[in-house]
C-alpha cells in the first residue's frame, strides 16, 4: 500500500512545475536603474530554491520507491523459491 502511495506522491510532485513568477519592470533614474536588477536577481534565487528542494523531495521519493520495489522483488522472489 505503501508503494502505490509513493508511486502517486512522485508522479504528482513530478507533473507540478514551479512557473517563473519573476516580472521585470522597467526602472527609472528614481531607482538609480539598479532596483529591478535587485528584485529580478531575488525573485530568482527563491525560485530556484523552490525547484531544488522540489527535486529533492522528488529524489528521496524515487529512492524509497527504489528500495520498496528491491524488497517486494525479494519476497516475492522467495516465495516462488519454496515451491
Amino acid at each position: 500500500m505503501r508503494t502505490v502511495f509513493l508511486a502517486a506522491a512522485l508522479a504528482a510532485l513530478s507533473a507540478s512545475g514551479v512557473q517563473a513568477a519573476c516580472v521585470s519592470q522597467p526602472d527609472s533614474s528614481d531607482t538609480r536603474y539598479v532596483e529591478n536588477g535587485v528584485r529580478q536577481t531575488l525573485c530568482l534565487n527563491d525560485e530556484l530554491d523552490e525547484r531544488t528542494q522540489s527535486l529533492d523531495e522528488q529524489t528521496r521519493y524515487r529512492v524509497d520507491l527504489n528500495f520498496q520495489m528491491k524488497k517486494l522483488q525479494l519476497d516475492m522472489q522467495r516465495r516462488f523459491d519454496r515451491f
